[in-house]
């Protein structure tokens, strides 16, 4: 019996994952060349599989990954989202044991990343301050600057590598977990091999999610500090996406959904810290404030 794999592409954060997703969405035809599906069952906004994550953290029947897995033609297929590690003690055990049972015919393979410790947690403290307030994470929407985040649990649980990959085997069943640096220049290419899929030679990952320089950063810090309303919040962001012109997919989504209505108030509460930002934020931060003032 030929062996049918089911990869899970796990991140960790902020480890290229949105343009992972992106390439394997792109490619999706040409992949089924080589017998591999990467099924479009995609979240609002994103190339992802969140619906699997979802179903996993509300003990959820898992119904859309039994169909999928019942109906598709290929021998492997992919599945990608950055939550499967990133929430992986929110997940519920009796959803696990379902998708072990579901699983059972198939061979799980784990592909997770890892990324220089000082780095990866500077780019993923600008996510929790990005990421809105929902509940789905006790740092989304944090009002803590990088030095107090980076001594989280959640954020320890991340780093440790050897730990997390050994709860993600025995959480998925899986058979193998496969480990790369996001610091190789050739992790990219060397996991398209790992799949099978021989003729992308040169493959480069497009850029996504444009990181925001530090000074807007610090002023969303500020304003999660001054008010939990996540529609003033929004809003804040918005300016700063017409400000940027970023690609980042949190800014671009709100950007085109609706418009920046900053109150005098809350404007006047972030103006009034500016002596407070680093010197070398402060001029940018000033000619953001003036853009926005009416």
């Amino acid at each position: 019996m030929t062996e049918r794999i089911l990869w899970l592409h796990v991140g960790i954060p902020k480890t290229s994952t949105t343009s992972f997703q992106s390439w394997m969405r792109e490619n999706a035809a040409e992949l089924l060349k080589f017998r591999l599906s990467y099924p479009p069952l995609f979240g609002q906004g994103n190339d992802k599989h969140n619906f699997l994550v979802g179903a996993l953290r509300q003990n959820k029947e898992l119904h859309a990954l039994k169909q999928l897995l019942e109906n598709t033609n290929s021998q492997h297929v992919l599945l990608s989202d950055e939550g499967l590690s990133n929430h992986l003690d929110d997940f519920d055990p009796n959803a696990l044991e379902r998708f072990r049972q579901l699983t059972e015919n198939w061979t799980v393979k784990i592909i997770l990343m890892s990324r220089e410790a000082e780095s990866w947690t500077r780019s993923y403290h600008k996510q929790c301050v990005l990421n809105p307030d929902n509940g789905a994470s006790p740092l989304w929407g944090t009002s803590d600057t990088v030095e107090e985040i980076s001594s989280h649990p959640r954020i320890i649980r991340l780093l440790d590598r050897d730990s997390l990959a050994a709860d993600l085997q025995r959480a998925f069943g899986a058979q193998e977990v496969h480990h790369f640096e996001h610091e190789d220049p050739n992790w990219f290419q060397t996991c398209l091999d790992l799949f099978g899929v021989k003729i992308i030679d040169g493959a480069e990952l497009p850029r996504s999610n444009q990181s925001l320089p530090d000074w807007a950063i610090e002023v969303l810090r500020r304003v999660n500090t001054s008010t939990g309303n996540q529609a003033l919040r929004n809003s804040w962001k918005i300016a700063l996406q017409d400000f940027l012109s970023t690609n980042h997919t949190i800014l671009t989504n709100l950007s085109s959904a609706t418009e920046a209505t900053i109150n005098p108030e809350s404007l006047s509460e972030i103006k009034s810290t500016l002596s407070l930002f680093p010197i070398e934020m402060q001029q940018d931060v000033q000619a953001f404030l003036n853009q926005i003032t009416p």
